[in-house]
């Protein structure tokens, strides 16, 4: 019964350490906050508005009534360091949802590239375009993908997360 106690409590450790070394390739808030400009998604830069951050607007992709499909970039963390940033796309205009996804996939993979050092994996991409939870540690990045339906019915989100 010890032994199991041992057992348990050392994969306890090692997980959470696995987490708690989890970190971007690149915490610079100036560099985090200009990674997606070629995506048209610049922020305003990296500001303290109740915690320090930087956000896109939200770029319109495709049409829709009364909304659009819309994606935006956020990234956040201290004065001086980025410890997460991440992708919002908004399904407003489901018959569009591909076009948007697309979007959604080729932004998270540019930051992969740069936030993590690697590709994209498959997994997550296949996870993104089901709207299916996921997560993988890619090097020292953890790459989180999350889908919320809205209670109206209307629409969904989908998160891709880099910490």
């Amino acid at each position: 019964r010890k032994h199991m106690h041992k057992v348990i409590y050392g994969c306890t450790l090692l997980f959470a350490s696995s987490i708690a070394n989890a970190e971007l390739l690149i915490n610079s808030p100036v560099q985090v906050c200009d990674i997606l400009v070629t995506q048209g998604l610049s922020t305003r830069g990296w500001i303290d508005n109740y915690g320090y951050g930087c956000s896109s607007n939200y770029k319109e992709i495709g049409i829709g009534s009364p909304l659009a499909n819309n994606i935006a970039y956020y990234a956040d963390g201290n004065a001086n360091s980025v410890n997460q940033a991440k992708l919002v796309l908004n399904v407003n205009n489901k018959s569009q949802q591909k076009k948007a996804i697309s979007e959604l996939i080729n932004s998270s993979g540019l930051l992969s590239k740069k936030l993590a050092g690697e590709e994209l994996p498959q997994n997550l991409t296949k996870s993104i375009k089901k709207g299916k939870q996921a997560t993988e540690v890619v090097g020292k990045t953890t790459i989180e993908v999350t889908r919320d339906e809205w209670p109206s019915g209307n629409g969904y989100e989908i998160h891709v997360i880099f910490k």
